[in-house]
């Protein structure tokens, strides 16, 4: 398993970014059965969780649902990032 930290270092490129509704915005990459989501208000290490419905990432902070090109992020228990679409 590759760590978060070393794919960061590897590529500065996000392997997806998510524009909402809300006019927020995030950039995840990928590593394994990790994401590392990037906000405005800092970055989350999320561990890949099992989902009847796409994929779903979560740590105690945050959680990433991902869906083909649609995505919401919610931080600290709020909605924050909701009907995003890839960019």
């Amino acid at each position: 398993m590759t760590p978060l930290s070393a794919c960061a270092a590897a590529s500065d490129v996000p392997d997806a970014t998510f524009a909402c509704a809300n006019d927020m915005r995030f950039e995840v990459r990928y590593a394994d059965a990790e994401a590392q989501v990037t906000t405005a208000g800092g970055v989350h290490a999320l561990a890949q969780r099992s989902s009847s419905i796409g994929r779903r990432f979560a740590s105690a902070a945050a959680t990433l649902l991902v869906d083909d090109d649609s995505a919401s992020l919610v931080v600290d228990g709020e909605p924050r990032y909701v009907r995003c679409r890839r960019v």
